[in-house]
């Protein structure tokens, strides 16, 4: 069997941890595609990891903790760097290149040249106590999207460190921001730069046209009955939801006309979604790992093909490998 990709999930709590693994994909004596999920390491923070990224460049892993540090985990050998950035908790990570991004709750956004080890700051804590669970950034770098926690949505110029355009949203105490591809038709290749950004608060999922400076939402997603949202990763021109149900709401098509499918994976809340390309020898694959708000259950990890069509999720991560709740989770292809 071959490594074909690479999970991490970080934990919570003074038993905050980064535990990887690594995910198996080959062919059986019948041909049948067989998988398996390694425990490779287990990296001890000592407190909660809020968030992590991968940073292809320097192959590692980002742990971002509660106490405002990122841990730098090199993901084939035992070596680490630990910066510290905020006074409070990082909240969000975004990578390019060598570039790291690190939101945090004492309204600071630090930019990190790990390659030279500088740190610098796109804005300062204000009196309004910012605060920013999300943090996007363009294909370009020179822009980035971000909530506040409430109602404000900025965009960054990450160039001249400044806010190029901040605009108050309908709902309230959004959480996270992200930039789609959509494809200019149904079926075609995400669009190669992005054409549009999507919000998601408790009770709301937006899609916004990036032509309209976030005026009116194109298609809104209400929550499903019973249930609030979670979480969302996009992968291209798709949306992957999480709900308090346990369920996934996978959101594609173009921006005029959108499709909706929903992918059963938990008894719990989803808490996070990641994704990475799998190629099988028949073509390229979209996996998805997926997280519940509790590893008490077999099903605290879930690993699953998006195909188009609702399936049972390939397999999971028992209780006993992560040993704490999961906060965090990050994917990436081997």
């Amino acid at each position: 069997m071959n490594v074909v990709g690479y999970i991490a999930v970080g934990t919570y709590a003074r038993t905050g941890a980064v535990h990887q693994f690594a995910v198996k994909y080959g062919m059986d004596d019948n041909g049948e595609g067989t998988w398996s999920i390694d425990h490779q390491a287990s990296t001890e923070i000592g407190c909660s990891v809020k968030c992590l990224a991968h940073c292809p460049e320097r192959k590692s892993i980002i742990a971002g903790d509660d106490r405002g540090s990122i841990h730098m985990l090199n993901m084939h050998k035992d070596d680490s760097d630990t910066m510290e950035l905020h006074s409070d908790a990082i909240t969000s990570l975004s990578v390019r290149g060598n570039s790291i991004l690190a939101a945090a709750a004492d309204g600071n956004i630090a930019i990190v040249d790990v390659e030279n080890g500088l740190i610098d700051h796109v804005t300062t804590k204000s009196p309004s106590r910012r605060i920013y669970p999300s943090l996007a950034v363009h294909p370009s770098g020179r822009l980035a999207l971000s909530v506040n926690g409430g109602r404000v949505l900025t965009m960054w110029d990450l160039e001249h460190k400044k806010s190029a355009l901040t605009v108050k949203l309908d709902r309230a105490r959004y959480n996270d921001v992200q930039f789609v591809c959509f494809p200019a038709e149904e079926g075609g290749e995400p669009a190669a730069e992005p054409n549009a950004a999507v919000t998601l608060c408790r009770e709301s999922v937006d899609v916004y046209s990036l032509a309209d400076n976030f005026s009116v939402p194109t298609f809104s997603l209400e929550v499903p009955t019973g249930g609030l949202w979670t979480c969302m990763h996009v992968c291209g021109g798709t949306i992957y939801v999480g709900d308090s149900l346990g369920n996934i709401h996978v959101v594609r098509g173009t921006l005029e006309d959108i499709d909706v499918a929903v992918q059963r994976c938990h008894r719990h809340r989803v808490n996070t979604i990641q994704t990475f390309p799998l190629n099988d020898g028949a073509g390229t694959h979209t996996m998805v790992v997926s997280t519940d708000s509790f590893s008490v259950t077999d099903s605290g990890v879930a690993l699953w093909v998006d195909g188009g069509e609702a399936e049972e999720p390939l397999m999971g991560l028992a209780d006993a490998e992560i040993p704490a709740k999961v906060l965090a989770a990050m994917a990436c292809s081997a």
